[in-house]
């Protein structure tokens, strides 16, 4: 703390002192953000994928490459799927 109250003869230190802090501050701000972002992520469904994976089947389906019934038990087992992802999200 002495550093940040150096006398004004001293300012290498004083340089030094508040680049430390600056630094300091910037790694805080950085962590924090970062920490943001994960939280968003984590609490975002998982729609977008499952979306996607239904899109995918839906074309196999119309290209005759599965069967109606492989579709619809392939939709029951992503709608499971949507629904447990769902509750884990607090």
């Amino acid at each position: 703390m002495n550093l940040l109250f150096a006398s004004a003869g001293d300012s290498a230190a004083n340089y030094w002192a508040l680049g430390g802090w600056t630094l300091l501050l910037a790694g805080l701000l950085f962590a924090a953000g970062f920490a943001v972002l994960r939280l968003r992520r984590w609490r975002e469904p998982a729609s977008s994928d499952l979306d996607q994976q239904v899109a995918l089947y839906r074309s196999l389906l119309k290209k005759g490459e599965l069967s109606p019934r492989e579709y619809r038990r392939i939709l029951n087992q992503l709608e499971e799927q949507r629904g447990d992802s769902s509750s884990q999200a607090p």
